[in-house]
């Protein structure tokens, strides 16, 4: 897994993210209590389009496997892909056909999605030592949870 130590890093503030952009951290146990999490924030608020970030396939098919299985309307991007699959699946996403977003790291810069009113990090982005990528946290929320809100799952 990851290194537990990487939570209390302190950014400096000029690596901060956008100040309209509000995070939000939740405590979970595992995987199912992640999923527990993000039921509960699709009960409790409106929300556009979700991108949801995984560390692994195995993950991101997991619970998108879950998520449709609960009636939502899911799309998974991952490395697997072929490009043309994946420009396949985010004009899908674009144009509304899904409203939630699976990936792994794959769409984790240089993307801005208007829509998306919500960006979870499903897993924390870390390197291959497993310590915090500050880098890829702060793309990830920063292109693609620019317009909206940011939910944060450990």
């Amino acid at each position: 897994m990851y290194n537990t130590e990487h939570r209390n890093k302190i950014l400096m503030r000029e690596e901060e993210s956008l100040d309209n952009i509000k995070q939000y951290y939740v405590k979970c146990k595992n995987e199912d209590g992640k999923y527990t999490a993000i039921q509960n924030i699709y009960g409790c608020i409106s929300i556009g389009q979700t991108i949801i970030f995984c560390h692994t396939r195995k993950t991101a098919a997991w619970l998108a496997a879950k998520m449709a299985s609960d009636g939502h309307s899911v799309a998974v991007l991952s490395g697997d892909l072929t490009v043309e699959q994946r420009l396949a699946v985010l004009d899908r996403f674009r144009s509304g056909l899904e409203k939630v977003l699976i990936t792994t790291n794959v769409l984790s810069r240089g993307i801005d999605i208007e829509q998306v009113t919500i960006v979870v990090n499903f897993d924390l982005p870390v390197d291959v030592r497993g310590n915090a990528d500050c880098e890829t946290y702060l793309h990830r929320i920063g292109r693609t949870g620019r317009f909206g809100k940011y939910v944060f799952l450990p």
